[in-house]
């Protein structure tokens, strides 16, 4: 089910904001689940990122399922540590963005 909803929803071009790199970022592993969350309060998001695409995030642009999770998957996808992290804002999750043809 996850699956399906994270490849066959309608993805945005994303670039991690510059706030990702500051201090005013929370973030939290969920190493049992393999996903990194961001959570931005300035923008009221948080984005879950797979933990093998950590080093990526420096120089790759992302895309992310433009309709936020629902509480359900993000128990799915981040258990409830990414439930309870992310709270009340909306979460989102992030995929590396492939070039158009």
């Amino acid at each position: 089910m996850i699956a399906s909803y994270m490849y066959h929803g309608s993805y945005e071009p994303f670039e991690l904001p510059p706030e990702v790199t500051t201090s005013n970022v929370k973030r939290m592993i969920v190493s049992h689940k393999k996903v990194i969350l961001f959570k931005i309060e300035a923008k009221n998001r948080c984005y879950i990122l797979p933990s093998t695409m950590s080093k990526e995030i420096a120089f790759s642009k992302f895309s992310f399922v433009n309709s936020a999770l629902t509480k359900e998957l993000l128990l799915d996808v981040a258990d409830y540590e990414g439930v309870e992290f992310c709270g009340s804002t909306p979460a989102y999750i992030l995929e590396k963005s492939t070039p158009h043809q």
